[in-house]
């Protein structure tokens, strides 16, 4: 009984009320926790909407990458073609040099 008035005349110094039920108590953690969980689902879309955005950069990645393959492969034949025609050009000059 006598800690019960050492503590209300302690909190009545601090400007504080004895009012700190279980049930008050209770309400303070739930309000913190809908506070944390609205915080949590506010991150969470936020990491959707960032993980949506880097889907659909990868994929335009992708698609570059494939079309640089593509223009890569033309320039190899090409430059075949050309090292060819080169190389028969050379012959045809080596040819008429010879039969002269």
């Amino acid at each position: 009984m006598e800690e019960l008035k050492d503590l209300k005349e302690k909190q009545e110094g601090d400007g504080s009320s004895v009012d700190a039920s279980p049930e008050k108590e209770a309400i303070e953690d739930l309000k913190k926790v809908k506070e944390e969980l609205a915080s949590t689902k506010d991150a969470l879309s936020k990491a959707k909407a960032d993980l949506t955005s880097i889907k659909k950069q990868a994929e335009g990645v992708n698609l570059e990458y494939d079309r640089l393959l593509k223009e890569h492969a033309l320039l190899q034949v090409g430059v075949e073609l050309r090292n060819n025609i080169f190389c028969l050009t050379k012959l045809r000059l080596t040819c008429i040099i010879n039969s002269n």
